[in-house]
């Protein structure tokens, strides 16, 4: 099969469902901060010691998919399948685990004294970018899933309590 090189030229790109669209739809932009952020928390996954954070951060980047999936086929017939709410569910759940290990800061924390406290950061702030990037979205494209931004915001959360615990040595 030969393959399909310079047919985004134009600035239009394929997203799943067969859909040709402006590479800077709020779609695109969305589904391109969604792919960041999953990179992001491979990144961190990288760079994290712990197996059971590994593991969460794994999980992590699967629901990332599913959100991408999500975004990218919204309104579509199927569009909706995945169990958000049981991952949403999970999140609280390492959160719950994480916050016991380190106290809320009092102060901003400057991270980077480890590569993971540096990368969990990065993750962090790509996740949030990648809420904001939905949330627009979502005022042209409202039949984007309702759970994907509490999803987002959740996990961006579960980064710093990472973080939290990175910084604190636990």
């Amino acid at each position: 099969m030969k393959p399909d090189v310079g047919s985004g030229d134009s600035g239009k790109t394929d997203i799943p469902g067969g859909r040709r669209v402006q590479k800077d739809s709020p779609t695109v932009e969305a589904l391109g901060a969604i792919d960041e952020a999953s990179a992001a928390v491979g990144l961190a996954r990288a760079f994290v010691k712990s197996p059971a954070r590994k593991a969460v951060l794994h999980e992590c980047q699967t629901v990332l998919l599913a959100c991408g999936a999500q975004v990218a086929s919204a309104g579509a017939p199927g569009a909706a399948g995945f169990d958000f709410a049981s991952a949403l569910a999970r999140l609280e759940k390492h959160r719950k685990d994480l916050s016991a290990l380190a106290p809320r800061p009092a102060h901003f924390l400057t991270p980077g004294d480890t590569p993971a406290e540096a990368a969990l950061n990065l993750a962090r702030t790509a996740v949030r970018r990648a809420e904001r990037s939905l949330v627009a979205l979502r005022r042209t494209v409202p039949a984007v899933a309702p759970e994907v931004a509490p999803y987002l915001n959740r996990l961006s959360d579960l980064l710093f309590d990472m973080l939290r615990a990175e910084i604190a040595g636990k």
